[in-house]
């Protein structure tokens, strides 16, 4: 059951899977949520009385776009405070994710 009031909003971020798989990358502590994954959970709280808003435009424009981090693979090796918008992660290349979840009156 949803835990926002109706027509209230929650905002929650997640992992994006951006490398082609069958199924969902679990890493412990860390799932990447493929595009199924996530139409699933948006039909799951439609079911719930939620829409949610889904927006899977990934850019690639610019060579920052394109940038994939590789600090999680080489570990300490890798300077801590690099920006990055792709994060290889496992045999996963992800990036954030945001859902925009309301609830409805």
């Amino acid at each position: 059951m949803p835990t926002a009031e109706p027509g209230g909003l929650a905002v929650h971020t997640t992992e994006l899977e951006l490398t082609r798989r069958d199924t969902t990358a679990d890493y412990g502590n860390c799932a990447v949520y493929r595009l199924p994954d996530l139409r699933e959970f948006a039909d799951r709280l439609a079911e719930t009385g939620c829409t949610t808003t889904l927006n899977f435009a990934v850019p690639m424009d610019t060579p920052e776009d394109r940038w994939v981090s590789l600090q999680a693979v080489v570990g300490e090796a890798a300077p801590p405070d690099i920006a990055h918008l792709k994060l290889a992660l496992g045999d996963s290349v992800s990036t954030s994710f945001g859902l925009l979840i309301r609830r409805l009156p």
